[in-house]
């Protein structure tokens, strides 16, 4: 449900909810989180944009995390890194009250970008063993900024913070290139919540569906489990003049996708929670006229209920 509000409206949510303790927050507080956001939205765009012109693909956010860290040791914390380039610190509030952490993502995608914009990306990076355009095409770069501007503003208002917040910079949250780990596991893995254990995790998403000046909220979850599958089908090379002689896996993968789109519209009770399976690329063959020996496809599987999702799993094997 979009709720309308200031520009600053995405800065203003993740300021409040470090002051959740409080039923209803004095109305200093209010004004000083208002006046917080409206000044860091010049910085925070500055930010952004400037991450923008400088994507990095997940588990390679060197420049990101270092320009993380040296904005909140210039706040006086004392930030630690996990899982390679992740960034946490914390700042302790001067009054009692709950441990919250906000997190935020920093990774980018192996997407070559064509908006035209002045601080537009021209990154490229090797993908696959491709090279590849690099671009903060999902948003993180905003959601990188305005963390940055919350710990700036937390910061300036600790004596009138109520409790304790760990601030989370999460690397590769596109998950990590095989056979590399990375990401929220392994930041959990190297012990993220082990000294600091938080009562509450919140975060926010950019939507371009969502009008600018907006905040949408909804009951339930609002983001989709999402799992990357990989699916090998073999066969037996043979020149395309005569496919009697081989096993042709490309007519098999082709079956195969086929057959999954029934996965969601047939077998999954969609009128409950929704599901979506994709079949991101395929990959085979060397000749126009050559039946290859193996095809691999990719693709993810995005769901909303555990259950569901070993339901479409259990349907796709």
């Amino acid at each position: 449900m979009p709720l309308p509000v200031r520009t600053s409206s995405l800065i203003l949510a993740l300021l409040a909810t470090s002051f959740a303790s409080q039923a209803q927050p004095a109305p200093v507080q209010r004004a000083e989180v208002a006046a917080a956001a409206a000044t860091l939205e010049p910085k925070i765009t500055a930010w952004r944009r400037d991450l923008h012109q400088h994507p990095e693909l997940s588990n390679r956010e060197e420049r990101t995390s270092a320009k993380v860290i040296a904005h909140l040791r210039a706040l006086g914390l004392e930030p630690r890194t996990l899982a390679g380039h992740g960034v946490v610190a914390i700042i302790s509030g001067a009054k009692p009250g709950p441990k919250i952490a906000l997190r935020a993502d920093m990774d980018a995608l192996p997407v070559t970008e064509q908006t035209g914009l002045a601080f537009a990306s021209k990154a490229t990076s090797s993908y696959r063993g491709e090279t590849v355009g690099v671009m903060h095409a999902c948003g993180h770069d905003a959601h990188t900024g305005i963390l940055m501007g919350v710990a700036e503003a937390l910061v300036a208002m600790k004596d009138q913070l109520p409790g304790s917040v760990m601030l989370v910079f999460q690397p590769a949250e596109e998950g990590p290139p095989p056979p590399e780990e990375g990401g929220a596991s392994l930041m959990l893995k190297q012990g993220l919540f082990k000294d600091f254990k938080p009562e509450a995790v919140f975060g926010l998403h950019v939507f371009s569906s969502v009008q600018a000046g907006q905040i949408a909220v909804r009951s339930g979850p609002a983001m989709a489990a999402s799992d990357r599958f990989s699916i090998k089908v073999s066969g037996r090379q043979t020149h395309g003049s005569a496919p009697w002689n081989g096993i042709d896996p490309i007519v098999a993968a082709a079956d195969l996708i086929g057959s999954a789109q029934t996965i969601v519209s047939r077998r999954t009770n969609i009128a409950r929670l929704p599901a979506v399976v994709t079949f991101g690329a395929i990959k085979g063959g060397i000749r126009y006229n050559i039946i290859p020996d193996e095809v691999e496809m990719v693709g993810t599987i995005r769901t909303f209920d555990p259950a569901m999702r070993q339901q479409v799993f259990a349907d796709l094997r």
